[in-house]
Order: structure tokens, then sequence, then C-alpha cells
């Protein structure tokens, strides 16, 4: 299971993307679908976590810069072989790109576990064609 996670518009990251091995069975996509304000809005939130030794990228400034101002797209493998794509503005044609939330470094809770990293981004849009 991994993650590639690219910049939304053509700068602030390699063209290759970051990717990072996530740990499985830790990480989740969700969507939230609310009313707010009389508009239905449409929320999509990735937590993705992984080792801190994996996760060394998450940690660059200019990598939490860039998911924080220009926003990010994620193309995520799961453990079966699936592929989801969050935040491909080209794809949807509409919405909002994945925007930084939180970055939580966890140490080891006991002597068996490992330090993790866990990246927290979420897109709305308040179009809900975009995302049938």
């Amino acid at each position: 299971m991994g993650a590639r996670l690219y910049a939304a518009t053509s700068v602030g990251l390699p063209t290759e993307g970051v990717e990072v091995a996530l740990i499985d069975d830790r990480s989740r996509y969700r969507q939230i679908v609310r009313a707010e304000g009389g508009q239905t809005v449409v929320e999509q939130r990735l937590e993705l976590v992984a080792r801190q030794n994996d996760a060394q990228a998450w940690l660059e400034p200019a990598f939490i810069s860039c998911a924080a101002l220009q926003g990010l797209r994620a193309v995520v493998t799961l453990n079966d072989g699936r592929v989801v794509e969050v935040g491909n503005l080209d794809k949807l044609q509409c919405g909002e790109p994945l925007r930084f939330v939180q970055l939580v470094v966890d140490s080891a809770a006991s002597a068996m576990d490992e330090p993790t990293v866990t990246l927290e981004l979420c897109a709305e849009d308040v179009k809900l064609r975009c995302y049938e």
C-alpha cells in the first residue's frame, strides 16, 4: 500500500511526485456530505499513515508549503491493488485540490511500536455533481 502525492499546479514538487509507503490498514479516505448555509458541501478527507522513517518527505518545509498553499492530488494504491485518485482537478473538472490540514508525528507507544507520521489532507466543494 502506498501513496504518491503531486502538486495541484505544475510547480512545488518534483513532477514524479512524492511517494511514501503506507502502513497497512491505518490510512483512510472519507467523503462527507453535509448541508451548510443552504448548500450541499462535499468534503473529501484523506488520512495517510506511514512509518516515520518512510515519511521524511512529508516533513520537509517545501512539501508542507506546497500542500498548504497550492494543494495536492493523491494517487493511493490499496492493499487489494485498487487505485484511488483524490484531488485530481483535470479528472473532475471542478472542485478543489487536497489542502494540508495537519501533520502528526507520533512517538512509539511501546517498545514494539514504531514512530509514525499521519498526514491529513482535505478538499471541500459545493458542487455535488463533481463527486458522483
